[in-house]
């Protein structure tokens, strides 16, 4: 008889006197371990038919918790040690999925008790009712494991109903535990529109409590939902939300005002998860206004993001098309730190988000934000100003020749070594550029040899300020590709025209 300590869990196996040895597995502490084997204790004197009152007990828990683990000595008394081993791995496996979400543990149990999985307690909850109460502080992934493992133990456990008619997917609605919720909604995604015994679906009471985090995930499901079975989105999502008490529940009112604790309303938080189909639907459905900028409770909080402000912080470029379609005129909007969506994509950086925002509103290149993310004392500037700040050429060769070109010009002057492969872009962009413009171009110029063709097909003065201002192997390896050129000419006994020699001089640099 001893207790042995297994990687984040404890077992206690009991050697009886029967010779038979039993074993309680994956407890999630020493003490509940302790409390184990002081039931196991109990039980063993009961059947000697020796006092209680005289064993040395170990558990911290105390005599209260021992009379209710043996159900004030009937379950020792009335019970086989087999079935009371039984009971509490029935026990250790509600303890380990509703307080920890340890698939490990769950797995452990269901093995070596296949039964645990559908054992209901005096709520009528099971251990997937427990898990999807309980907040736990592990990752998603985690919870995700263990509401699978249950799952693929008891399969009907997904939608079995408590007393009150309620499935998994209601509680983890109804205790905000969002992981699990999306977990449960990933093997089944019509659990968003199973009813408890009143009427009540997890999508209807998320309206109704203005549960804005919980909604996103079910109105998801519903999609998926639809989408298996053929149906319209729409449809599904209208006929979900309808209650038979119609005065209870008024679905787009509240659902617009379903605001979770950082101030987003829903077309917030669905512009920020990977997809589209939750903000789909809820556009169609005109759950929310795609104008509304979040409000956080505290000031200093409240960054007065809109939902395409949101979008863009998290690169999702799908979401960012239907938002640009359903409120153009949010592209202008600028944030609490003056930063417009153009900003934010320029300081992430979005590279494929910045050519969306600029085909719908080209204009948004050339207004001044609030500079530094965060920090409302920092200087005004474009959205290229933003892109060179951070060193982001990819994002500011895609926002070349929007601005004025003197402010583009000074822009990468100011930006300094860094920015000196982006003149090719610029002159390619710009070409021809002034006497006074070519003085602010750097020389040397690393990668100007770029800028050759366009140069060239404007004019052979533009060419040679190209050529002015080339790298040192730059200008070899055009000069070697120059006298090469003359030379073919010459054995060939031929003349290219201007132009020919022109456009062969320009491959030097491809």
């Amino acid at each position: 008889m001893g207790s042995e300590p297994a990687p984040q869990t404890f077992q206690v196996v009991w050697g009886h006197s029967s010779g038979e040895p039993f074993a309680v597995h994956s407890l999630r502490s020493a003490a509940d371990a302790d409390l184990v084997r002081d039931v196991l204790d109990i039980k063993e004197a009961v059947n000697a038919g020796q006092p209680v009152e005289a064993l040395q007990l170990r558990s911290p828990y105390g005599p209260p918790n021992l009379a209710i683990a043996t159900g004030g000595g009937s379950a020792a008394r009335d019970a086989s040690f087999r079935q009371l081993v039984e009971q509490l791995q029935e026990c250790a496996v509600q303890l380990a999925a509703a307080a920890e979400h340890n698939a490990a543990a769950v797995a452990v149990v269901l093995a070596a008790a296949p039964q645990a999985a559908t054992a209901t307690d005096g709520c009528g909850w099971m251990p997937l009712h427990r898990l999807a109460q309980t907040q736990a502080s592990v990752p998603a992934e985690q919870t995700a494991a263990a509401v699978k493992a249950l799952v693929e133990a008891a399969p009907a456990t997904l939608t079995a109903g408590d007393r009150l008619g309620r499935t998994p997917a209601h509680y983890a609605e109804e205790c905000q535990n969002v992981p699990a919720l999306e977990a449960l909604l990933a093997v089944r995604p019509a659990s968003a529109m199973t009813p408890d015994n009143y009427g009540w679906n997890p999508l209807q009471r998320a309206l109704r409590r203005r549960n804005a985090a919980a909604l996103i995930p079910l109105v998801e499901a519903v999609a998926a939902a639809a989408a298996a079975a053929g149906e319209d989105g729409l449809v599904l999502l209208q006929r979900t939300a309808q209650h038979q008490n119609a005065a209870l529940m008024q679905p787009a009112v509240a659902a617009t005002a379903a605001v979770e604790r950082h101030g987003k309303a829903l077309l917030h938080l669905a512009a920020e998860r990977p997809g589209v189909a939750a903000l789909q639907l809820l556009l169609a459905a005109g759950w929310g206004d795609p104008c509304a900028v979040s409000n956080h409770p505290s000031p200093q909080e409240s960054a007065r993001h809109t939902p395409l402000h949101c979008a863009v912080q998290h690169g999702n470029a799908p979401a960012v098309q239907l938002l640009v379609r359903a409120a153009p005129a949010t592209t202008l909007v600028a944030d609490k730190h003056g930063n417009t969506p153009l900003h934010l994509a320029a300081a992430l950086p979005r590279a494929a988000v910045t050519e969306l925002l600029l085909a719908a509103a080209p204009q948004a290149a050339t207004l001044r934000g609030g500079g530094h993310l965060g920090d409302e004392a920092g200087a005004a500037e474009t959205p290229l100003e933003v892109a060179l700040r951070h060193r982001h050429l990819a994002v500011a060769r895609r926002l070349l020749g929007y601005c004025p070109q003197a402010e583009e010009l000074a822009a990468l002057a100011a930006a300094g070594p860094a920015a000196h492969p982006l003149f090719a872009d610029f002159v390619i962009a710009r070409v021809p550029l002034s006497e006074a413009q070519w003085a602010q171009v750097p020389s040397p110029c690393p990668s100007l040899g770029r800028a050759l063709p366009a140069a060239f097909a404007h004019s052979p003065a533009q060419a040679r300020q190209v050529v002015r201002r080339l790298a040192p192997a730059d200008a070899h390896r055009l000069r070697t590709f120059a006298l090469a050129l003359g030379r073919a000419q010459t054995m060939l006994g031929i003349q290219l025209p201007d132009l020919a020699v022109q456009r062969a001089l320009s491959f030097f640099a491809a």
